[in-house]
C-alpha cells in the first residue's frame, strides 16, 4: 500500500501497488516521497520561478525546481517580465510592440499606473496593488513607449505580454523570463487494464485559451486520455484512440474555484465525473499501453493550465461510478 498522506486518506483512496499518488499540496509524491526524489518524475523550467503560499507570502524557485508550495503544483506558460526592479518598483518608460499586455502590483498598498507616450492604445491607467495582485490590461496598437508611475510604496510590479497575468517574476535591471513549466510521469498502464484518473485543481483565473490538466498517452498523439478546459471555459474529459476522438463531458468550470474530476475505464465502459456528479459516458475499445503523463500541460508542453494541480492519481483496477462521485465530492 502506498503511503498516502494526509488528506489522501482521508478522501478514500486506496492505491493498488503500482498506482501513482501525487498530493502536490501537502508536499507528497509518489509513495509519500518528497519532490525530486519520486521515481520517474520530472521537472524542468527555463529560469527562476515564484508560488503564493495559502497565506499570501511568497515562495521562490530556482531553475527546473517543482513550484510546490501548500496549494498544490503550479504550472504556467512562459512569461517575461519588462518592469525593471520589479521587488522595488519605481517610475521608468518602457517600449511595447502592438498586443495585449497585463500590468500587475502587489502588496497592501500602492498603484502602478500606464500612460501613453508614443504608443498609441487603450487601457490607461492604474493598477492598485493587492496581496494576490491587482490588474490592468493594456491593449497596444501602434508600437511606441509607455510612461510607467509607481505610488504609494507596492511591493512588486509586473509588465507582461499577455490577455491575463502570470505568478511575478523577479527583474532587475534587465527583463527576466521565465520558462514554461514542464512535469512528467513515468506511468505503465498495460493494454486493456482497468484504471482511473483522479484529480483536483484550484482554478484562479479564466485565461480564455485552452489548457491541459492532465495528458496520459502512449508516447503518441494517437492514443490519450485527457482533461482540457476549452477557451470556452467547458471541462472536458477526451478518449483518442488511433486518431479517434471521444468528448465524455463539456461541462463549464469557471475561476475562483476548485475542482475535483475523475475519468475511469472498466472493461470497454468509460465514465466521466466532475465534482460528485456523473457527466458522461461511452464504449470504445482498448487503448494500447500508455506510459507518459504530462501534468498541467500536454505532453508536448502546449496550453500549460497557467493554475494549480492540487492532486492527481493513477488508479489501477476497476473504480465504479459512485465510488468516483464520493471522490470528487
Amino acid at each position: 500500500m502506498l503511503e498516502l498522506g494526509a488528506g489522501l486518506a482521508e478522501a478514500g483512496l486506496r492505491a493498488a501497488p503500482d498506482g501513482l499518488v501525487l498530493g502536490f499540496e501537502r508536499g507528497r509524491w509518489f509513495a509519500g516521497r518528497k519532490a525530486g526524489a519520486a521515481p520517474g518524475v520530472s521537472v524542468s523550467r527555463a529560469g527562476a520561478g515564484t508560488a503564493f503560499r495559502a497565506d499570501g507570502t511568497l515562495a521562490i524557485f530556482a531553475a527546473d525546481a517543482a513550484r510546490i508550495t501548500d496549494r498544490g503544483l503550479l504550472i504556467e506558460e512562459a512569461r517575461t517580465n519588462l518592469f525593471l526592479n520589479s521587488a522595488a518598483p519605481a517610475g521608468q518608460t518602457v517600449t511595447l510592440a502592438a498586443g495585449t499586455y497585463a500590468l500587475s502590483a502587489w502588496g497592501a498598498a500602492g498603484q502602478v499606473a500606464a500612460a501613453a507616450g508614443t504608443a498609441v492604445g487603450s487601457g490607461w491607467g492604474a493598477a492598485a496593488a493587492t496581496p494576490t495582485g491587482g490588474v490592468r490590461t493594456l491593449t497596444i496598437t501602434t508600437a511606441g513607449t509607455v510612461m510607467l508611475t509607481v505610488a504609494g510604496g507596492p511591493e512588486r510590479a509586473q509588465l507582461e505580454l499577455g490577455t491575463f497575468p502570470s505568478r511575478p517574476i523577479v527583474t532587475g535591471t534587465a527583463a527576466a523570463t521565465r520558462g514554461v513549466d514542464l512535469a512528467t510521469a513515468a506511468v505503465s498502464v498495460p493494454s486493456g487494464q482497468d484504471f482511473a484518473v483522479l484529480y483536483e485543481i484550484a482554478l484562479e483565473q479564466d485565461t480564455g485559451a485552452g489548457r491541459v490538466i492532465f495528458d496520459l498517452t502512449d508516447g503518441t498523439a494517437a492514443n490519450k486520455v485527457r482533461a482540457v478546459i476549452q477557451s470556452s471555459g467547458a471541462l472536458q474529459h477526451v478518449v483518442s484512440l488511433a486518431n479517434v476522438t471521444t468528448t465524455l463531458s463539456a461541462t463549464t468550470r469557471t475561476a475562483s474555484r476548485t475542482v475535483k474530476g475523475a475519468i475511469a475505464r472498466t472493461g470497454t465502459s468509460w465514465v466521466s465525473v466532475l465534482d460528485g456528479v456523473s457527466v458522461g459516458s461511452a464504449t470504445l475499445g482498448a487503448l494500447p499501453a500508455l506510459t507518459g503523463l504530462a501534468i498541467g500541460a500536454s505532453v508536448t508542453g502546449g496550453a500549460p493550465l497557467n493554475d494549480t494541480v492540487r492532486q492527481l492519481i493513477v488508479r489501477p483496477g476497476e473504480a465504479d461510478g459512485a465510488w468516483l462521485e464520493a471522490w470528487t465530492r
